[in-house]
């Protein structure tokens, strides 16, 4: 099964490929100088792009707690990512936040460079896969938590959901 996941952010959205039994990853970063509606629109390029002939889409929830002008911008790029992938015909299931934490590698902090640094030394040690950014990083840890999730490795109502919405997912193919 071809899968995206997809950690959407404001600056910098992280993707994870996994196509044919490879996986790669890239990063769709918002210029400086860019209006919110130009890089709205590389990102939705990009899904297109990137998104042709995958089965299913994994896409991080949306951040909760944020303050209001941050988390307006956050639902914006959720939702691009959210209509591209539907209008594309793929399948999206959106893993929660504390889901994938919980099943990966925890709550680590990733305000600096270093904290960034460390996080993603982290995960390449515990994974084995080495990131340029924690971005991509969080896209691959969502695969990771879905695979566990699948292979039923933990139980819950949200493992229960994703579960489901992947099986139902993988009967369409």
């Amino acid at each position: 099964m071809n899968v995206i996941s997809i950690d959407p952010g404001v600056e910098r959205t992280g993707i994870y490929l996994f196509r044919n039994g490879q996986g790669s990853s890239i990063a769709v970063e918002r210029p400086h100088s860019a209006e919110r509606w130009r890089h709205l629109a590389e990102l939705r390029k990009s899904i297109l792009q990137h998104a042709k002939g995958m089965d299913l889409a994994l896409v991080e929830d949306y951040p909760y707690g944020l303050p209001a002008l941050r988390s307006a911008s956050a639902i914006e790029v959720g939702g691009v990512v959210r209509e591209t992938l539907t209008e594309m015909g793929i399948p999206v299931v959106v893993v929660g936040i504390s889901t994938w934490k919980a099943l990966t590698i925890g709550h680590m902090r990733k305000s600096t460079i270093g904290e960034i640094k460390a996080y993603c030394r982290a995960v390449h040690k515990k994974y084995g896969h080495a990131f340029a950014t924690a971005d991509e990083a969080d896209a691959f840890l969502i695969y990771v938590a879905a695979l566990r999730i699948q292979n039923r490795e933990t139980g819950g109502e949200a493992a229960d959901r994703i579960r489901q919405e992947i099986g139902a997912a993988r009967r369409k193919t």
